[in-house]
């Protein structure tokens, strides 16, 4: 059923799947994407249906041999070479895995391991692979490196060379395209790269426990070590060139940013960039959690606050928070009252529950949350409350327009889950997301456009039938 009010809305069928019996099906991947696949009894071929956005893309793909069980490795960045190869895993009987390239195999292997990476000009691909007792790496359907205890991270840098670190034993080392660049007792998962310079943590004079490290760790670059050492330590980013680095001993931790350092304090919680590479941090202390940029304080102690995220500009309209806007943020008063801040903006006191940090339009204009009333909940958008639901999917769905001039998100009542626009339902009801494989439909993401929303999900029929929709809702 659609609800219609005064807007223009239409369902389009992007894919069906066939009549035959041993249709799989289709699921949802992290990255938002829909992966459809089935094989045909004739040729036994597997065919993935990639839907992101408003776009659709299939291709057919395994030779049939390989028809016990199929996986679309598709990762946030889509398992699809520049060429439109498809990239994929199948199984054969236990521990017979294949890493497959369109209608390329390599293997047999024991097993895969974590995403396809993809090299940032669409051309090379790499995956680790597990081989009899170990791992390795395998790249455009060549065994690269290992067999070694371990592999990863693996990531391509801007010229599309290949970066792996990988576990030996005691040691740890970090490699670009198969030559060893250092070694250390331990190297950190986390690896920054500014042109040939290669920062990360390493780590001394400790010793393994299972697959954690426990010793002293200090901040390396290319392999040299630039910091003090630490008890603990974590290279979070960087900002304006400079690295960003927490670490702790005894008890209290500090902030790094470049040559400059903050603390001690009693427990740095998480930080984030913000606007003009401003770090933003929060510290648990006097029994709250209190915000500070750079130094300097900016809620007061004892309140309980919650930072809101800031925009990355590389996935405009589809972030928490916009970085232009400043710092956004809720908070608990040591009394129980809740507020919503935003720069100079203040929402509040409320004495209802605040369930998700604030949401704030690309143009810093206007921002929104979810608090809960008894069993109800709503968005409030700039201090006003929008209509009840059961439940709002606020983490998964609420989005602003590119202008700010719309909010769009899902929203749970008995009848089912609708998506709303600007406070009112405007398409449904659809089945629960969490429904994994009822009949209905369930609905995945919401893409809000200035003049128009796409909802794209699945449906199920009789039959265990599957169909992939797209709602467009245009205004």
């Amino acid at each position: 059923m659609i609800l219609l009010l005064a807007l223009t809305i239409k369902t389009d069928t992007l894919w069906v799947q066939p009549s035959d019996p041993r249709v799989y099906g289709a699921t949802q991947t992290g990255g938002g994407n829909i992966v459809a696949w089935t094989r045909d009894l004739s040729r036994w071929m597997a065919i993935f249906t990639i839907v992101k956005g408003f776009q659709l893309q299939s291709a057919i793909m395994a030779p049939g041999f390989l028809s016990d069980w199929f996986s679309g490795g598709v990762g946030d960045a889509g398992a699809f070479l520049e060429d439109g190869t498809p990239l994929y895993m199948g199984l054969k009987r236990k521990n017979q895995a294949y890493v497959c390239a369109g209608y390329n195999l390599f293997g047999p292997y024991k097993e895969g391991i974590g995403e396809f990476v993809l090299s940032p000009d669409g051309k090379h691909w790499a995956k680790v692979m597990g081989k009899n007792d170990g791992y390795v790496l395998v790249a455009d359907g060549k065994e690269v490196a290992g067999p070694y205890d371990f592999i990863g991270p693996v990531f391509y840098d801007s010229l599309s060379r290949l970066y792996y670190r990988f576990t030996e034993g005691d040691s740890c080392g970090l490699a670009r395209d198969g030559k060893l660049l250092f070694r250390y007792q331990w190297i950190g998962t986390k690896v920054f790269l500014r042109g040939d310079t290669v920062f990360c943590e390493v780590g001394k004079d400790g010793k393994w426990s299972g697959d954690k490290w426990k010793g002293s760790e200090a901040l390396a670059r290319n392999g040299e070590v630039i910091s003090d050492w630490f008890s603990a330590f974590d290279l979070a980013r960087f900002a304006k060139g400079k690295p960003v680095f927490l670490c702790g001993d005894k008890d209290k931790d500090w902030i790094a940013i470049g040559d400059s350092v903050f603390g001690p304090y009693p427990k740095i919680m998480y930080q984030l960039r913000g606007p003009d590479d401003r770090i933003y941090y929060a510290v648990s202390e006097q029994g709250g959690m209190s915000l500070y940029e750079n130094g300097k304080l900016l809620s007061e102690k004892g309140d309980k606050a919650m930072l809101s995220a800031f925009l990355d500009d590389s996935s405009l309209g589809y972030s928490l928070s916009a970085s232009h806007s400043g710092l956004a943020y809720t908070k608990i008063a040591p009394s129980g009252e809740s507020y919503v801040i935003m720069n100079e903006k203040r929402f509040g006191p409320y004495n209802t529950v605040l369930l998700s940090p604030p949401f704030v339009s690309l143009d810093g204009k206007h921002i929104a949350w979810v608090m809960k009333e008894g069993d109800t909940e709503r968005v409030w958008l700039d201090g006003k409350p929008q209509q009840g639901f059961d439940k709002i999917y606020a983490k998964e769905s609420v989005r602003f327009s590119p202008d700010g001039k719309h909010i769009a998100y899902l929203a749970k009542d008995k009848l089912g889950v609708w998506a709303v626009l600007d406070g009112k339902a405007v398409a449904g009801p659809f089945v629960d997301p969490s429904y994994a494989r009822g009949l209905g439909t369930t609905f995945s993401d919401i893409y809000l456009m200035d003049k128009e929303m796409a909802i794209i999900g699945i449906q199920w029929k009789e039959g265990n039938r599957v169909m992939i929709l797209r709602v467009r809702v245009s205004f």
